[in-house]
């Protein structure tokens, strides 16, 4: 069985414990902070009480405090489905937004402002914009921070907490975000896994927070998530965002207009939500993919998987090929790897080994090929 570390103990933690262990997927706690962690001598990982003692062969998604994740990492001696980059990259709201919209992607108007910056320049700044404009942190999660301004008074006030804030010197990211406010638009979450959408809430205030004022639609923030049938649209926009910003497993917040779709913000560390308000076969999709990440680290030399496990199956087919891993990194006759990128075109990439025999090719996925890629059952070589 594989064992899987997951470094929160929130809703994700236990709503994927059991659904994942009925796919040969054992998981477990990996405490990354408020703990001492050795960091040399000849003993294997830290590993704490919440681990088996054979340690974890993979990591669901790299801790949010960045310090104490390299440390794990290195003694844990694991990949992560989401690793550091993924997080940082997905973190950075301007960063994320500015690569998304050079894809073409459609985002909200946004600036980024790096303090220490005049008033004036706030607000020239935020002229491209009509008011009222939203003010977001770059780099807070959940909501926290965001406000709106109506006016430039209104704004100046929210630059002066913003300014004291940043005068720390241990405050380590000093920009923040301008973007254009969408009124009555509606808030979704979609969910994407291996480049593939999985299901979609509605995030949306309850009336009598609504009548109050209130607009953002946060679940932390009191919103209810409901399970929604998203368009096609905004399905299309979550796959391409997933697949622009190089990011497996993938929270993408959507935010429909009367003028369409929007990406938001990207989220490399969602919350998975019950069950029934994803499509059919996420779980599945999801134990594929972290088989995927533990059997290309093992490809690379480290400790080899000796279970069986199957390939992805073609997206609207049933069809399954079993492989086994052992042979994990063979190279083929034109001496590179044959753990393909899963942003390859899909074709036909069988491919044999150096002796001639076939192994695992990809099948179609929408426009993506599967990975990684091992030799079939019975086959040698």
């Amino acid at each position: 069985m594989l064992r899987l570390a997951v470094t929160s103990r929130a809703e994700t933690f236990d709503r994927m414990q059991e659904p994942l262990a009925q796919r040969d997927i054992e998981v477990f706690h990996l405490q990354p902070k408020e703990r001492a962690i050795p960091v040399t001598g000849s003993e294997p990982a830290p590993a704490p009480a919440e681990l088996p003692p054979a340690g974890a062969d993979v990591g669901f998604v790299y801790p949010s405090r960045l310090m104490e994740g390299a440390a794990l990492s290195v003694r844990l001696d694991i990949p992560w489905v989401n690793g550091r980059d993924a997080v940082l990259q997905s973190r950075n709201k301007a960063g994320a937004v500015a690569r998304l919209d050079r894809a073409g992607v459609p985002v909200p108007e946004t600036t980024m402002v790096s303090n220490p910056v005049g008033d004036s320049t706030v607000v020239d700044a935020a002229e491209r914009f009509s008011y009222p404009v939203v003010v977001k942190p770059n780099s807070a999660t959940r909501g926290i921070g965001i406000a709106k301004a109506s006016d430039p008074d209104s704004l100046a006030g929210i630059i002066d907490y913003l300014d004291l804030v940043h005068d720390y010197r241990a405050t380590g990211d000093k920009t923040y975000l301008l973007q254009e406010y969408l009124p009555n638009a509606h808030d979704y979450r979609a969910m994407v896994v291996n480049g593939t959408f999985v299901g979609a809430v509605e995030r949306r205030l309850p009336e009598n927070a609504l009548a109050e004022g209130r607009w953002k639609h946060n679940v932390h923030r009191g919103a209810e998530a409901t399970g929604v049938d998203l368009p096609d649209r905004g399905r299309q926009l979550a796959e391409r965002a997933a697949d622009v910003l190089g990011i497996d497993y993938l929270g993408v917040d959507l935010l429909e207009s009367p003028d369409g779709f929007l990406v938001n913000e990207t989220n490399a560390r969602p919350t998975i939500d019950d069950e029934t308000k994803y499509e059919p076969g996420f779980y599945d999709d999801l134990a594929e993919l972290i088989r995927q990440v533990a059997g290309e680290w093992n490809g690379r030399g480290r400790t080899r998987l000796s279970k069986e496990w199957i390939v992805p199956r073609q997206r609207n087919s049933s069809r399954r090929e079993r492989c086994q891993s052992p042979r994990l990194g063979v190279e083929t006759q034109a001496s590179r790897l044959w753990v393909l990128s899963s942003r390859m075109p899909a074709r036909d990439y069988s491919t044999r080994n150096r002796n001639g025999t076939t192994v695992c090719r990809s099948y179609k996925i929408g426009e993506k090929a599967t990975r990684p890629y091992h030799q079939p059952t019975g086959s040698t070589g």
